[in-house]
């Protein structure tokens, strides 16, 4: 992914922070309230993670019906963290699944994404 890939992505998606959507935390208290764009904003000094979420993410199947078991963003940044041996911020795999064209859907409430993937596959 190039600087100016990631700035399209986030031009299309200005709320989305290094850990995930700030606009989607509704009442939630906790961890959340430290979730804001100011604070933590994604920027190309992530793009090594980034890369690491689209070539992980590019080896994984996914699930036909996007209504499916399906798995969050935060759960897998684990995996990509366990393989490439780095911290993974959250935003990172969802910049991923934008860049993939991979479909998800918000998760209520959080800040998180769910991703149609087999969790046999994970």
């Amino acid at each position: 992914m190039t600087s100016n890939e990631l700035n399209k992505i986030l031009k299309a998606n200005p709320t989305l922070t290094l850990h995930g959507y700030e606009d989607n935390l509704y009442q939630h208290r906790g961890y959340y309230e430290n979730i804001n764009k100011e604070q933590n904003p994604m920027t190309d000094k992530y793009l090594h993670e980034i890369d690491a979420c689209i070539s992980w993410l590019g080896r994984q199947k996914m699930l036909k019906n996007t209504n499916a078991k399906r798995v969050t963003s935060y759960e897998l940044k684990h995996h990509v963290e366990t393989e490439y041996k780095m911290y993974i911020p959250a935003g990172c795999m969802i910049v991923a699944c934008i860049f993939l064209e991979t479909p998800f859907t918000r998760e209520k409430g959080s800040p998180d994404v769910w991703i149609p993937i087999s969790k046999k596959i994970v």
